[in-house]
């Protein structure tokens, strides 16, 4: 528990806090020289209580009391005064504080108060868990009942009780949820601003209940979707249901949601979406044909695609059809931060959004291909020196470039790799135990034993001796 000591007298200040740290062990305790640094205090710090010192120059202790309830409601006051005034305990009991002890005071009356207004919180906090743990069966229960379809009078009433102000709601279906994946839910549904969400897991599937005080758009739930399905970075499928402004109507949406995961487990692909009819499934190869030439770097076919699809798609279709252009480059290593689109029935501006998406796919994959000839060369010639230089001459790039291209492309220097390469030989070497420290040095391209000495021990933290016998047990 904590409280908070708000005190202008520093001995005053000092000798409370003493008294309460040795008479209550678990209580942790801070200070407040003023009214306003105690109103701050009481904002970072969320106290259980607060001992206030009635009067205290720039703002008393009434008026702390009265800002710091507007921040906590209910925060617990004990008053301490050396002014024995019935109008300061009057005002002070309008406020709701039922503590109120005069200074000089006895010890034991000062215990009493904090002894009984701590029993206070902690019955509060008691109640406070039994509402909580009462609301959320009752919230997961009007969940269930809308999943079996039991539109009743019950169900209105649980409406009515905990969601008066619910203009829409869908829901959605998450299919597999590991334990690992569902405090990244929890997390997520705490962010929603605005919005009610009701989970219920049932085995590996997880049915989300999303609640708006607006009406909310095929585009809403898109949105919640894909950011839900970005956080969890996993195989999930999310099947999502349309949004309806009925209550009778919410069962449909869990059915749709059900259908569309369906379809995205049945089709072997982690992703999000709604349910789909036959013209919809069609809409989708197209889009699958698209995404697919983009990630080969095919333009004009990409550009044939994307002609048909602006006559096809909404603007929202084709927004999400922008998002996950960008999800699968991100996911092959190929950042499009530099290009967005502004208009997404805008023909020209996707030409050129394709253009340069196909333009970075060809250059990933032009540097692709001559690091992994670097590599081959590297992994062919490592026990002898190999410079940059001379593996930049290979593949036919200037030693600069190919330096450049090779950090980006393998996140390592070129030395550092080549390092690796050696290091990993020589440690499988020495694992066999056949060849001599001198002859493995020279083995994996040093020519100095000495110095591939000091090499091993910089990576390994052992020398190759001490590598070896730990590994061995010699």
């Amino acid at each position: 528990m904590k409280t908070i000591i708000v005190e202008d007298e520093y001995l005053e200040r000092k000798a409370m806090r003493k008294f309460l740290e040795e008479s209550f062990p678990g209580l942790t305790v801070e200070e407040a020289p003023n009214g306003r640094k105690a109103i701050e205090m009481a904002r970072q710090l969320s106290p259980d209580f607060m001992i206030v010192d009635i009067r205290m120059p720039g703002i008393d202790g009434l008026e702390t009391i009265k800002a710091i309830q507007q921040l906590a409601p209910r925060m617990k006051f004990i008053i301490a005064s050396a002014y024995d005034s019935f109008d300061y305990a009057k005002t002070a009991m309008k406020l709701g504080v039922k503590e109120y002890i005069l200074k000089p005071s006895k010890k034991e009356e000062t215990i009493k108060a904090i002894s009984r207004i701590r029993k206070e919180i902690e019955r509060e906090k008691q109640w406070a868990q039994k509402e909580d743990e009462s609301e959320l069966i009752a919230k997961e229960h009007f969940l269930l009942k809308i999943t079996r379809y039991e539109y009743d009078e019950s169900l209105k009433r649980l409406k009515k009780e905990y969601f008066p102000n619910v203009k829409s709601g869908c829901f959605f279906i998450l299919e597999p949820i590991h334990d690992d994946l569902m405090d990244k839910v929890d997390d997520y549904v705490e962010e929603m601003n605005g919005q009610s969400c009701i989970t219920h897991r049932q085995n590996d599937q997880l049915v989300i209940l999303l609640l708006a005080e607006t009406q909310l758009q095929k585009s809403d739930i898109l949105l919640f979707a894909r950011l839900l399905y970005l956080k969890l970075d996993s195989s999930v499928s999310i099947g999502a249901g349309f949004p309806y402004a009925q209550l009778k109507d919410f069962s449909q949406s869990y059915y749709e949601s059900v259908k569309a995961c369906k379809q995205l487990l049945s089709s072997q692909k982690s992703g999000y979406g709604l349910p789909k009819g036959k013209q919809a499934e069609d809409a989708d190869a197209m889009v699958e044909q698209f995404l697919s030439a983009i990630q080969m770097g095919h333009e004009q076919q990409a550009t044939m695609v994307i002609e048909e699809l602006l006559f096809t798609q909404s603007p929202q279709d084709l927004e999400e059809l922008y998002f996950k252009v960008k999800h699968r480059l991100e996911a092959s290593g190929i950042d499009i931060k530099e290009i967005r689109l502004k208009d997404y029935k805008n023909e020209t501006e996707w030409k050129k959004f394709i253009g340069y998406c196909c333009l970075e796919i060809q250059q990933h994959h032009q540097s692709y291909r001559y690091i992994e000839r670097a590599k081959e060369y590297i992994g062919e010639h490592y026990h002898r020196p190999v410079s940059l230089e001379e593996v930049a001459q290979y593949v036919d790039l200037s030693a600069n470039y190919f330096s450049n291209m090779f950090r980006e492309e393998t996140g390592q220097t070129f030395i550092d790799y080549v390092t690796d390469i050696r290091l990993r030989q020589a440690k499988q070497l020495l694992k066999e135990n056949t060849l001599s420290l001198k002859e493995i040095s020279f083995k994996v391209g040093y020519k100095d034993p000495n110095y591939f000495s000091r090499v091993f021990k910089k990576h390994e933290q052992l020398s190759p001796k001490q590598f070896q016998k730990q590994i061995l047990k010699i």
